[in-house]
């Protein structure tokens, strides 16, 4: 499953950011949270290391994200052909 931010995957499919968060808020597109940076410290007074993460980004996966839009892209074509149709 590789994942991608939505930034990515806007770039990726050549669209906007607006349309892959609108395929998510329809529930189209699952959305992960994905930790960019995970560093290891420790805090003052203990000698346990602890992990935290600095950035959590949503990203989406890459293989949704394509089925997503081809299912997309042929309802936008189906959709056209009706009103070719009606016209």
């Amino acid at each position: 499953m590789p994942l991608m931010t939505i930034p990515e995957a806007a770039r990726h499919l050549d669209t906007s950011e607006e349309t892959i968060i609108s395929w998510v808020n329809r529930g189209l597109l699952r959305t992960y949270i994905l930790p960019e940076t995970v560093t290891s410290g420790r805090t003052c007074g203990s000698s346990q290391p602890l992990l935290h993460f600095v950035s959590l980004p949503y990203g989406v996966d890459q293989e949704e994200l394509e089925e997503v839009a081809e299912t997309e892209g042929w309802l936008l074509v189906a959709a056209s052909s009706l009103e070719d149709e009606c016209d």
